[in-house]
C-alpha cells in the first residue's frame, strides 16, 4: 500500500511510532474519566477541543505522508513565544503581582520560604551549616540537604528583600526552563528546532502547577534547572574553554540547590559521554564532578563525618531491613504502571508514558542533542521505576521532573523531521499542548502568620516551658500501624516554620512535612501520633516523662485523637479552646531548659552558631544536661578551654568545670578551612579546565 500523496511506502517506522503514541493517547483519554473534576483533566472543560485535535491528528497520521521533514516557517517562532507567553500567564495566575510582597501560604511553601531566609542569614555570617534550635528540640541544619533555596536566592533576596526576592527567584527559575532549552539547541542545523522545543518546554513546565507549585516542592525545580545547566555546560566544554568552569559552577549549584539531583546529573552525563565517545571530554567532566563535590563540602561534610546522625530516607520512620523480594516487587509494580493507561495522569509524567514509542524511535534514529534527550528521557523513566520509598525514600521519583526539558527537544525533532506535512505537524503540536494538565489556581499568601490565626500565635508566645508542643499538621501517615489511617490535616499550609519568628519560642514539633533527616525527627506530635506511635497507645507515665524530659508544659493540639486522649487523662488540664485548637497543660511540669545535679541553669542567647548556659550554685563535676539533642559537632568552652561533651540519653550534656556561678559557651564550628578548601579547589579546577579547554580547542582548530 502506498501513500496517496507520494510514492513513499505507507508503512514506516515513524508512522508506526506516531500511531502507537496516538493509540496510547486514546486509551489514556477513554480510561480516565473519573478525574473529570480535576482542573485541566482530559475529561474537563477542554475535552471537546482535545478530542477534536486528537481525532484530526489520528486521521492525518493515517492518510498523510509520514517520515519526511517539514518546515513550519514563522509558525515555529510563534509556537516558541506562544509557549513562553502561556507559561508566563500561568505563573502570574499562581503568583499575582500584588502577592509578591507576601509569604506563600500553601502546603510546604512557608517552610521553603523561612528556611531560605534563615540559611541566607547564616551565609552572611560566613557559615553554611549550624543549629536549628526552634524545632525537634534542636537539630543540625546540615541534615536539610535538599530543602532550601538559599544558594540561588541569595542575590535576589539581597536585592529585593525577603518576600519579593523569593518570588523573583521562582520567576527566574521558570524563565530559565525554556531559555536553557533554546540555548542548547541554538546551533542545531534546523533553525526551527530551538523555537518549537522552547515553546514545548514552557508548556510542559506549566504542568508543574500540581506536583510542585501546589505542594511548594520547588526545590525540585531548582534541581531541574541546575541539572540542565550542568548538561548544557558539559556540552559547551566541547565548543568553548569556558565550558569547564561553568560545569564546575553548575554542578556545585546542583549540590547546594538539591543534593539528591547529583545522582541524576551523574547518570545523564554518563549517557552524554557514551553517546559522544569522546574520552578527553569524559576526563574533563570527571574533573569538574570531583571539584564540585569538594566545593559542596561545607554543606555535606557533617553528613559524611557524622553519618550516624543523618537519615537519607525521610519516607519512613524506621528503615526496614533490605529485602530483595519486596524491592523487586515494588519495581515490578512501577513497571506494570507503564501498561495501564487508565492510571496515567495527563501531566508531563503521563505524557512521557504516552510518548514512549517516539522516545524509543528517537533514541535509535535521531542524531545530536535530540538523541541524547531521548536517551535521557528513557533513563528517567527507568530511574523512576526504582521508586520504592521504604528503601530509597522519595528521591527517585523526583527524576520525573526533568521530563519537560528532556521531552520538548525530542517532540520538536519528531515533528520537524518525521511529520512531512504542516497540517500533521501543527495538529500533533496542538494535541500535545492540549494534553497537558495545568491548574491556574493562585497560591494563597499571608503578610505574617498572624493572618492565619492571631489568637493562636498570641497564646503560643505566652506559653510556659522550655519547649512548646504544637501538634504538626502533616499529610503522610505519622503512626507505625499500616492498618489504620490517621486524621488528615484540616489546614492548607504547614505553618509551623513561621512560628519561631512570630512567637520567639522553641518547639517540640517538626518543620518539614513528614519525617525529617535527623534522628531527632521522633520529637513531634503529628496527626495524633507521638514519635510514630498513636497517642492512645502511650500510657500517661511514659507521655509525661517524655514531656518533662524536654521541659514541655503546654500542648497545643487539634486532632480528635489528641484531644480525646488528653481530655481523658488526669495528668493534663485543659486551659484554652479556639476553633480546632485546644491547649492542655501538664499538671506537674518541668520548665527547665538546663538540668543540673546541683544548683540551676538557664539556656540563653540562642543562635545557630552558639548559645550560653548560665549556671548558678553548681558543683564541679556535676552532670549538666542542656535540653537539646546531642550532636558531636558541638564544642563547649569555659575559660578558654574545651569541656568534653556527653551524650545523656540523646541530649547534650557536660560535667560542670568548676564550682559557683558562671557562664559556659556552646560553640558550633564554622570550619573556615572547609570554605577555603572549597574556594581553592573550585577556582583551581576551573582554571585548569579553562586552560585545558584552550589547549584542546586550539589543537582542534589547528
Amino acid at each position: 500500500m502506498r501513500n496517496w500523496a507520494t510514492s513513499r511506502p505507507w508503512f514506516s517506522f515513524p508512522r508506526l511510532a506516531l500511531l502507537a503514541v496516538l493509540a496510547l493517547c486514546w486509551l489514556n483519554y477513554l480510561l480516565t474519566s473519573r478525574w473529570a473534576g480535576v482542573a485541566g483533566a482530559l475529561h474537563g472543560a477542554k475535552s471537546v477541543w482535545f478530542v477534536a485535535a486528537l481525532a484530526m491528528t489520528t486521521g492525518l497520521a493515517v492518510v498523510a505522508p509520514v517520515g519526511g521533514a517539514v518546515r513550519l516557517g514563522r509558525s515555529a517562532m510563534v509556537a516558541g513565544f506562544g509557549g513562553v507567553a502561556f507559561l508566563a500567564f500561568a505563573f502570574l495566575a499562581w503568583f499575582p503581582p500584588d502577592t509578591w510582597n507576601k509569604i506563600p501560604f500553601l502546603d510546604n511553601w512557608p517552610a521553603r520560604y523561612q528556611s531560605t531566609i534563615d540559611q541566607i542569614a547564616l551565609f552572611r555570617r560566613g557559615a553554611v551549616v549550624g543549629w536549628q534550635w526552634a524545632f525537634l528540640g534542636g537539630y543540625h541544619l546540615s541534615s536539610d540537604l535538599t530543602v532550601t533555596h538559599a544558594a540561588l536566592a541569595w542575590i535576589p533576596i539581597s536585592l529585593f528583600g525577603g518576600e519579593l526576592g523569593f518570588h523573583v527567584l521562582h520567576a527566574a527559575l521558570f524563565a530559565a526552563i525554556p531559555l536553557l532549552v533554546w540555548l542548547d539547541l541554538r546551533t542545531d542545523a534546523n533553525p526551527e528546532l530551538k523555537w518549537v522545543a522552547m515553546g514545548l518546554a514552557a508548556v510542559l513546565a506549566a504542568s508543574y502547577s500540581y506536583g510542585l507549585i501546589g505542594a511548594g516542592d520547588t526545590n525540585s525545580i531548582a534541581g531541574v534547572v541546575t541539572t540542565f545547566a550542568a548538561l548544557l555546560a558539559a556540552r559547551l566544554m566541547r565548543q568553548s574553554r569556558w565550558g569547564g568552569p561553568l560545569l564546575v559552577l553548575a554542578l556545585a549549584l546542583v549540590l547546594y540547590a538539591h543534593a539528591g539531583f547529583l545522582l541524576f546529573v551523574g547518570c545523564y552525563l554518563a549517557i552524554q559521554v557514551l553517546l559522544e565517545r569522546d574520552w578527553r571530554h569524559a576526563v574533563g567532566i570527571g574533573i569538574a564532578f570531583v571539584a564540585a563535590m569538594v566545593v559542596a563540602l561545607p554543606l555535606t561534610w557533617e553528613s559524611l563525618a557524622f553519618g550516624a546522625y543523618f537519615t537519607p530516607n525521610n519516607a519512613v520512620l524506621e528503615q526496614p531491613p533490605f529485602q530483595w523480594r519486596e524491592f523487586t516487587r515494588g519495581i515490578y509494580y512501577n513497571v506494570e504502571l507503564l501498561a495501564l493507561p487508565g492510571r496515567w495522569v495527563n501531566d508531563y509524567r503521563g505524557l512521557a508514558n504516552v510518548l514512549l514509542p517516539i522516545l524509543v524511535f528517537a533514541a535509535v534514529r535521531a542524531r545530536g542533542r535530540a538523541r541524547f534527550y531521548a536517551c535521557a528521557s528513557l533513563a528517567t523513566i527507568a530511574i523512576t521505576r526504582l521508586y520504592v520509598p521504604q528503601y530509597l525514600g522519595w528521591g527517585m521519583i523526583r527524576a520525573a521532573h526533568m521530563q519537560p526539558m528532556f521531552m520538548a527537544p525530542v517532540i520538536a525533532w519528531f515533528i520537524l523531521t518525521c511529520c512531512a506535512r504542516r497540517p500533521l505537524a501543527l495538529a500533533l503540536l496542538f494535541t500535545i499542548a492540549l494534553y497537558i494538565q495545568v491548574s491556574f489556581a493562585s497560591v494563597p499568601h499571608v503578610s505574617t502568620l498572624r493572618d492565619f490565626d492571631a489568637a493562636l500565635i498570641d497564646r503560643v508566645a505566652s506559653a510556659r516551658g522550655a519547649l512548646v508542643l504544637v501538634e504538626n499538621s502533616y499529610h503522610p501517615e505519622m503512626d507505625g500501624d499500616p492498618s489504620t489511617l490517621m486524621e488528615r490535616t484540616p489546614f492548607g499550609a504547614h505553618f509551623e516554620a513561621l512560628l519561631p519568628p512570630s512567637s520567639g519560642r522553641r518547639f517540640y514539633a517538626g518543620v518539614w512535612d513528614g519525617w525529617q533527616w535527623a534522628p531527632a525527627r521522633r520529637n513531634l506530635l503529628a496527626n495524633g501520633a507521638l514519635g510514630g506511635r498513636r497517642l492512645d497507645w502511650i500510657e500517661d507515665g511514659e507521655l509525661v516523662d517524655e514531656l518533662r524530659r524536654w521541659g514541655v508544659s503546654d500542648l497545643f493540639v487539634w486532632s480528635r485523637m489528641a484531644i480525646q486522649r488528653l481530655s481523658g487523662s488526669d495528668a493534663f488540664t485543659e486551659q484554652w479552646q479556639h476553633g480546632r485548637w485546644r491547649l492542655f497543660r501538664v499538671r506537674e511540669p518541668d520548665f527547665r531548659s538546663v538540668v543540673s545535679a546541683s544548683g540551676a541553669g538557664d539556656l540563653r542567647g540562642l543562635d545557630p552558631l552558639s548559645a550560653e548556659v548560665h549556671l548558678t550554685s553548681v558543683h564541679a563535676g556535676d552532670l549538666v544536661v542542656v535540653r537539646t539533642n546531642f550532636y558531636p559537632a558541638w564544642q563547649i568552652r569555659y575559660g578558654g578551654e574545651r569541656v568534653p561533651i556527653v551524650d545523656v540519653h540523646g541530649q547534650l550534656g557536660f560535667h560542670a568545670p568548676s564550682n559557683g556561678d558562671y557562664v559556659v559557651k556552646l560553640v558550633y564550628p564554622r570550619r573556615p578551612w572547609l570554605l577555603a578548601l572549597a574556594l581553592a579547589v573550585g577556582a583551581g579546577a576551573s582554571a585548569y579546565l579553562w586552560r585545558r579547554g584552550r589547549y584542546l580547542h586550539g589543537a582542534t582548530r589547528t
